[in-house]
């Protein structure tokens, strides 16, 4: 065959083979379409900037009641009980949101796997994402990271729950994350199993307070339980977060709030 007839039968043939097995394959869903960061934790639109950056985020350096803090003196007291309906969901969606790792939870997972309750009134999960350092602090100290379970109730009404992180040893279940953390924003798994129960100590004693979100735009009116007994992932897990939200240029310094006045407000705690 001469080359003149081989270059012609391959400008026709080679479009005809690409569009044969795109077609084979089936329809290419597009690539996920970010939007460009509005906030971050890096200059110039890092925390100490936030309330520059758009009117509704004004709360964040106006707000009296915002969060997190530095639990220094908490006041002693008889708080009501949390009584943790958590269980395994199916289908979580863990997403990398340009400021976090994320896991949503589906409205159609069971109620009595996703609730909180405070006093007879029940709280649903809604979602749940982790910060490195710990964004909270108790005495000044701070743990490797803590995860913020945000529920909501009756009329709107938030509950956060956070829980700190420490990288002493294995915990099943959230390996089914840490071990396949999504590696770059709008990326996301799916965990088809998950058990709640892992996000949490066995001991519940808390420190509570009001506060606001930990991010734009740092609306008010939550209550705050931290509970005081850690959990644990591997040190290693530890790192692969770290490696994501806590390096140069756009987390130099984690991505954590920093902690915020107390401006006369009372923390108060079960804690013996």
């Amino acid at each position: 065959m001469k080359a003149s007839t081989f270059r012609c039968l391959s400008a026709v043939v080679l479009p005809v083979l690409i569009l044969a097995a795109a077609h084979a394959a089936g329809p290419q869903k597009p690539a996920p379409v970010c939007p460009p960061d509005t906030w971050g934790y890096h200059p110039p639109i890092g925390p100490d900037r936030w309330a520059t950056l758009a009117p509704e985020y004004a709360q964040c350096a106006a707000g009296r009641e915002q969060s997190p803090i530095d639990i220094a003196r908490p006041h002693r007291a008889s708080l009501p009980p949390l009584t943790f309906s958590y269980g395994t969901i199916n289908g979580l969606h863990v997403e990398h949101n340009g400021h976090s790792i994320e896991g949503k939870v589906s409205a159609q997972a069971p109620a009595d796997r996703v609730t909180l309750r405070i006093q007879g009134v029940d709280y649903r999960l809604q979602r749940f994402h982790f910060h490195t350092p710990s964004e909270h602090k108790v005495g000044g100290g701070t743990e490797p990271m803590e995860v913020h379970l945000v529920h909501e109730g009756p009329g709107g009404q938030t509950v956060a729950v956070g829980v700190f992180i420490r990288g002493t040893q294995a915990n099943a279940e959230l390996s089914k994350i840490f071990d396949r953390l999504p590696q770059r924003k709008c990326e996301s798994i799916t965990v088809p199993s998950f058990n709640l129960q892992a996000l949490l100590p066995a001991n519940r004693a808390s420190y509570r307070y009001a506060g606001s979100l930990t991010t734009p735009a740092c609306g008010q009116g939550l209550q705050w339980v931290v509970l005081k007994a850690p959990i644990s992932i591997k040190p290693e897990q530890v790192t692969a977060f770290r490696r994501l939200f806590w390096s140069a240029p756009l987390f130099p310094h984690g991505n954590s709030r920093p902690v915020q006045p107390l401006n006369g407000r009372v923390v108060e705690t079960d804690v013996p």
